[in-house]
């Protein structure tokens, strides 16, 4: 097709090639998933007829601005939150690669959707990104309905089709109760985050999962949601260990919390008798293994996760709102301890 008043839509393209409109937009985007003879044929075919992303005529419509806005949430942690500060690097390092700036608004979860409304109806940004979304969220049902690129960074409930990036945060918590089953911990405690996310009800069900398949029932009292921090975590442990009956293992959703917990063990002189499992996000200035000496984790990388919500946010605002959903498998990590039954850890679906 020739002349900008004819430009050839995504739709058009992938038709034309009889590919799906996922590979053609991840074959135009260089997602590493496509193989490069696939690739070099869309991008050809694609210069050949004269395709041209529609941000470049939404621009031409209303205006680029070149910012993303990057919507977090408000707790009274969060200035300390190493994960928020390398989720933002990773989606920074790749916006920047395309000229676009971003925009952080942190705002409490109740005032969430009223921060997209007013984004939209202010024109502050090209596109939105959510950060932690509640288990049924009101922003994310709001963004699906008002046809503007946005991609959210959590797995939820929330009945309305959108694209979406996480972790397994049901199987590593999974994962992380198993183990300590498996090494015959039947008192076992969980320190977790707020309830209001709902990654948290994800990995308290993979918790409530792991208790069923070994047969053993939830002490009520050792299921805790709180804040992300090392007080926390030192609190709550602390205090669990003075109980008359204490948990012998603990699952910890966040680092920042098993060192405040790791504090509290080490405070009683209870090393050698107390288990512990913690999520982890790779942050590389903040390694469990050079803080802890043995220690287990589940891992999986944040930055990398950024990466991937920039290029599914690019790929909505090149005219591709195909929706996309991306769990990752975390994985479980020991040191200086060895992995048993591993059959044991298929998580119940």
């Amino acid at each position: 097709m020739g002349g900008d008043e004819n430009w050839m839509k995504l739709q058009d393209l992938a038709n034309e090639l009889g590919l799906s409109l996922t590979t053609v937009s991840r074959a135009l985007n260089d997602y590493p998933e496509v193989s490069n003879r696939t690739r070099a044929r869309v991008k050809g075919a694609a210069a050949r007829m004269g395709y041209r992303p529609n941000v470049t005529a939404r621009g031409l419509a209303i205006g680029e601005i070149g910012i993303i806005a990057i919507v977090v949430p408000k707790e009274p942690t969060s200035y300390l939150d190493p994960d928020i500060t390398e989720f933002l690097a990773g989606l920074a390092e790749v916006f920047a690669s395309v000229g676009q700036d971003i925009l952080i608004i942190q705002t409490a979860q109740d005032d969430r959707l009223q921060a997209c409304k007013n984004i939209i109806e202010s024109r502050r940004a090209d596109a939105i990104v959510i950060c932690y979304p509640a288990p049924v969220d009101d922003s994310v049902r709001f963004l699906a309905g008002a046809n503007f690129p946005f991609v959210v960074y959590g797995k939820s409930r929330t009945p309305v089709a959108h694209t979406w990036v996480d972790v397994d945060h049901r199987e590593a918590a999974f994962l992380s109760a198993v183990f300590l089953f498996e090494r015959g911990h039947e008192k076992i405690a969980a320190i977790e985050g707020p309830a209001h996310f709902a990654f948290v009800e994800e990995r308290m069900a993979g918790i409530t999962c792991a208790f069923e398949q070994h047969g053993t029932q939830i002490d009520a009292s050792h299921m805790i949601k709180d804040m992300f921090c090392d007080s926390a975590g030192y609190q709550h442990t602390l205090r669990l260990l003075r109980q008359t009956s204490p948990p012998t293992g603990f699952v910890y959703g966040s680092l920042l919390s098993a060192i405040g917990g790791k504090r509290a063990i080490r405070e009683l002189d209870l090393n050698d008798r107390i288990a512990v499992v913690t999520h982890d996000n790779a942050v590389p200035y903040l390694n469990p293994r050079s803080i802890f000496p043995r220690i287990t984790i589940t891992s999986f990388s944040i930055y990398k996760a950024a990466r991937r919500v920039a290029q599914h946010v690019i790929r909505m605002m090149a005219d591709n709102a195909v929706v996309e959903t991306e769990l990752w498998a975390p994985r479980l990590i020991s040191v200086g301890q060895t992995r048993t039954n591993p059959s044991a850890r298929q998580l119940p679906r």
